[in-house]
């Protein structure tokens, strides 16, 4: 029995490409960035396999037995990876930990179920088997590994619907579109079984995926390539011990006046990316973040006193040195706790509120705290 692989051959190049592509962009890592280069990865294996297994399939006899039901069981348990980190990647975007423990724990168990499954697929031909003449042939349980992918994809629909908060309503109009395609080629799968589609569809929804979703451009200034604010909610999402807070302002603009301000905070920017590359935040044209996973009152003090080294080094301005100002505070991210603000109220405090407050005062969590009740009550 002859199989079509052209489809899983341009799948594999596709998925190359925006491996390669992803590789040369990411600099900035998200619960739902890491989960989603383990689906690319994990998507990219299986259609290897894949086309391995189109031709131990179709030549049985040029192989010996045991390398073609390997080839085989790889290629299923990949297969049915990749549709359980769809649903992975779907509950990477809740912050309900109710939620991800129960995906978490529903997902490996589906993971048991199917290494089970495809292990002992050659003793009990339950998955697939050959016959006497060596032609390929599901057994009885085939549709049960169809159906855990399919439940596994459409549960993805239901987190994403669930999480319609955290995205614009184009983008989670067109992720359901595209998991329900992943759906349909599902289905078409288990009726036309020797043109295989599944790998090609969900490459192609990985790609669109990365279009709306996981850009890195989403996350960063390109001339400066510092990190923005949406970038710093994200990270503080992620459990950071705290940040220093960075103000910077020129001594002597004379008749550098706001362009002179301009330059001196791209060079600060830029400073502070090549120094810190995945923790430089820019909140203001002349206010700073670099975030932290470290807490210690002696290593704080030399993280600030490296940072002020750093950036109080002269700048040019139309073609004169001018002196820069710098300013640091650490603030905890228990004030965050403390004060109950969101990630986003407590970035959006550290851009609005008065760099002077926010440098001074004596209870940073009690000056969130204020805030965030003028703001609830405005």
């Amino acid at each position: 029995m002859l199989y079509d692989y052209q489809y899983a051959v341009a799948a594999l190049l596709a998925n190359v490409i925006l491996l390669i592509t992803i590789s040369q962009q990411i600099r900035f890592s998200t619960r739902s960035s890491r989960v989603f280069m383990r689906l690319i990865g994990c998507n990219t294996a299986a259609t290897l396999a894949d086309i391995i297994t189109f031709f131990t399939i179709s030549y049985p006899q040029s192989f010996p037995l045991w390398f073609v039901y390997l080839s085989n069981m790889i290629y299923m348990e990949l297969n049915g990876l990749t549709a359980i980190y769809i649903l992975r990647y779907a509950g990477a975007w809740t912050d309900d930990q109710v939620i991800q423990l129960k995906t978490k724990f529903w997902t490996t168990l589906f993971i048991i179920l199917t290494a089970l499954l495809v292990a002992t697929t050659p003793l009990t031909g339950w998955i697939i088997r050959f016959d006497e003449e060596l032609h390929y042939l599901h057994g009885p349980l085939m549709p049960l590994f169809y159906a855990i992918s399919f439940s596994m994809t459409l549960a993805a629909v239901t987190l994403v619907i669930r999480s319609r908060e955290k995205f614009q309503t184009s983008q989670m109009v067109i992720m359901i579109v595209l998991l329900a395609c992943t759906i349909l080629c599902f289905v078409l799968q288990m009726k036309f079984s020797r043109v295989d589609m599944n790998n090609l569809a969900v490459v192609l929804v990985l790609y669109y995926i990365f279009v709306i979703l996981e850009n890195p451009a989403f996350y960063m200034y390109r001339s400066t390539r510092c990190l923005n604010r949406a970038a710093l909610q994200q990270s503080l999402n992620e459990h950071q011990a705290g940040l220093v807070l960075i103000s910077v302002r020129g001594r002597l603009l004379g008749a550098g006046g706001h362009g002179g301000q301009s330059e001196i905070s791209v060079t600060t920017a830029q400073r502070l990316a090549r120094r810190f590359p995945k923790q430089t935040f820019a909140l203001t044209d002349h206010r700073f973040a670099v975030i932290t996973g470290t807490t210690g009152e002696t290593w704080e003090r030399g993280l600030m006193r490296g940072i002020e080294q750093l950036l109080s080094q002269p700048v040019r301005v139309r073609g004169q040195e001018t002196d820069v100002e710098v300013r640091c505070r650490m603030i905890p991210l228990s004030a965050m706790r403390d004060s109950g603000s969101t990630p986003e109220a407590f970035v959006n405090a550290l851009t609005r509120l008065p760099v002077e407050e926010l440098l001074n005062a004596e209870d940073v969590s009690l000056l969130l705290a204020r805030d965030r009740s003028r703001q609830l009550t405005s």
